[in-house]
């Protein structure tokens, strides 16, 4: 769904691909980012724990998924 959107297939599409991968890269390049801490912290949930490896595993396969689309 996330491929199929209008942001990503429209006059947008290059700023919010590189807004996208800028996330993932940034925030959540890897357990020890602001992202997964940040997402562990919302949920209450030891920073430590399995949640941070979601977070970022989650947004890692975003990018892989929209990587391997032709969008655009």
């Amino acid at each position: 769904q996330i491929a199929a959107s209008p942001l990503l297939n429209g006059d947008l599409a290059d700023e919010v691909r590189a807004q996208l991968h800028m996330l993932i890269d940034d925030q959540f390049k890897d357990t020890d980012s602001v992202g997964p801490r940040s997402y562990a912290d919302f949920l209450v949930a030891d920073p430590g724990a399995a949640e941070r490896r979601h977070a970022q595993g989650t947004l890692a396969a975003l990018s892989e998924a929209l990587q391997s689309r032709k969008v655009g």
